[in-house]
């Protein structure tokens, strides 16, 4: 049961919140939340002879507050990893993903700066055009190579965005990275594939039309030995280029 309002308020005679009074019931029997205060009611002799209670709609930020939760719990259970800073670039928020991915405790990377897991792959101009987009008040997009706490570097695909206040001003920048080393390692290996496969059909074609060449070599060299005198020299030649046709015949056999 909820504490009497009323006599909170005449027992302290002090103005104090009612957190306990959450919910209104309206007329047509709607339930909305609210945030109340009760404050006594003094006469110039500092007599209390009653309390004015004042009670504030708090459906909207409530619904706020549990979008909030909702949110935050969408993020902190991504598979991305998310991180958040303040104007200067210090971190203020990271979610599990970053820090299983990382190798760093929370505690190690809030107010730390996201240079922290930098792996030196980057020159300073890279990181000049990342600032320069933000400070444009623009997303970055784009690929870092970091390194971990452990010194395995790592490759990631980011975006950055800066968070504004009802001014403009920027208040936050917020990181979504995705790991993309083993996609990288897929890829190349693809790559290499397909190379070796484009390389095998241009050496299954050389060596069809030589095959087609030798063919006609071994052929005629064959015939000749048939019509020159045993012992002399051209047949000699001649057995000599049967030879290395079949060698070449041979190699052609094994590029295939």
């Amino acid at each position: 049961a909820c504490e009497n309002p009323v006599r909170k308020v005449l027992e302290t005679g002090k103005k104090v919140g009612l957190a306990n009074h959450t919910l209104l019931v309206s007329r047509d029997g709607r339930e909305i939340p609210i945030k109340d205060s009760g404050s006594p009611i003094i006469m110039d002799k500092g007599e209390t002879i009653g309390v004015v209670l004042v009670f504030r709609d708090d459906t909207g930020n409530r619904e706020a507050k549990s979008q909030i939760t909702v949110l935050k719990t969408i993020v902190d259970n991504s598979a991305d990893c998310v991180f958040i800073t303040d104007p200067k670039g210090n971190i203020e928020y990271v979610n599990k993903a970053l820090t299983d991915l990382s190798g760093y405790g929370k505690e190690e990377l809030i107010g730390e700066n996201p240079r922290i897991m930098k792996s030196g792959h980057h020159p300073r101009e890279f990181y000049d055009e990342l600032w320069q987009t933000l400070s444009n008040k623009k997303t970055w997009f784009g690929t870092f190579i970091n390194k971990k706490k452990d010194g395995t570097i790592y490759n990631e695909k980011a975006s950055i965005s800066p968070v504004f206040d009802e001014d403009g001003q920027i208040i936050h920048y917020i990181a979504v990275k995705r790991d993309i080393t083993q996609d990288l390692i897929v890829e190349q290996r693809l790559q290499q594939s397909q190379k070796m496969e484009a390389i095998g059909t241009l050496a299954g074609g050389i060596a069809h039309d030589f095959n087609n060449i030798l063919s006609p070599i071994i052929g005629f060299a064959q015939l000749s030995l048939t019509n020159v005198e045993k012992g002399s020299a051209i047949e000699d030649n001649l057995e000599e280029i049967t030879k290395a046709a079949m060698r070449a015949k041979e190699l052609v056999r094994q590029i295939l």
